[in-house]
């Protein structure tokens, strides 16, 4: 029994670093400016970013390996607050955007593995980490290097970005013509990881897809476990009231 127990928090290790890596896109913060009057509404943001619209009025469903999964969007007096959720996992995190992109102020995260495992965390960064870059064109790459903080804990992490060009993609949801972006991940701890993500106008991510690359125990984890690769793609789009 004890032996199993450990397995199963390696394997809760696992899935609580692969839900970080899964939504994060960065971009180049050298001229960030964090005061509020920066701050967009849904709207302006919407009207900002056709490829990253965080629409109040819409629940995106996905299928994932973690089952179904809903992103929902809500604009409050000093952040958006996007949150995706599945019977397994929350993960929320508090935006504010400005005409060069969207940033992540803070992270919660929460992820079950069995009745009576879980993980929970908060996360702050060194500076504001960014999503996406304005505005989302071909060629485009732009780098973050920073320190993530989980209580006492610290951690360096460098990420480089590509836009790769354009792509039509077919999902439960339908056929998009989407932008593709490549980011990799590496981390002070040694892990190594590439997300692939899909985006289409005026809907935001139809596609995405993580290589858990990392060596060490994380790799032996990974490839013992069967969690090298996952899969998120677009199910639905449903209104909030539904």
């Amino acid at each position: 029994m004890k032996n199993n127990v450990k397995i199963f928090m390696t394997k809760q290790n696992i899935l609580y670093s692969i839900i970080v890596i899964s939504l994060i896109f960065f971009q180049n913060t050298s001229s960030l400016k964090t005061d509020n009057s920066n701050l967009l509404s849904l709207a302006a943001f919407a009207a900002a970013s056709e490829y990253f619209p965080l629409n109040s009025e819409k629940v995106l469903i996905y299928n994932s390996d973690f089952g179904e999964t809903k992103f929902s969007a809500q604009n409050t007096s000093q952040y958006i607050v996007a949150e995706f959720t599945s019977d397994r996992f929350i993960y929320r995190q508090k935006l504010f955007v400005n005409s060069e992109g969207v940033f992540v102020k803070e992270t919660y995260q929460k992820i079950n593995v069995l009745l009576f495992i879980n993980q929970e965390a908060d996360f702050s960064y060194s500076e504001p980490l960014p999503r996406l870059k304005f505005p989302l064109l071909e060629g485009l790459s732009w780098r973050w290097e920073g320190i993530e903080f989980n209580k006492k804990e610290r951690n360096s992490l460098s990420i480089k970005s590509n836009v790769i060009g354009s792509e039509t993609v077919r999902v439960t949801a339908g056929e998009f013509k989407t932008v593709k972006v490549v980011t990799e991940i590496e981390s002070e701890s040694g892990t190594k990881n590439k997300v692939t993500e899909w985006y289409a106008k005026d809907v935001g991510i139809v596609k995405s897809e993580i290589a858990i690359q990392g060596g060490g125990l994380i790799g032996f984890a990974r490839d013992l476990l069967g969690y090298g690769n996952l899969r998120f793609e677009l199910a639905e789009i449903k209104n909030n009231n539904d």
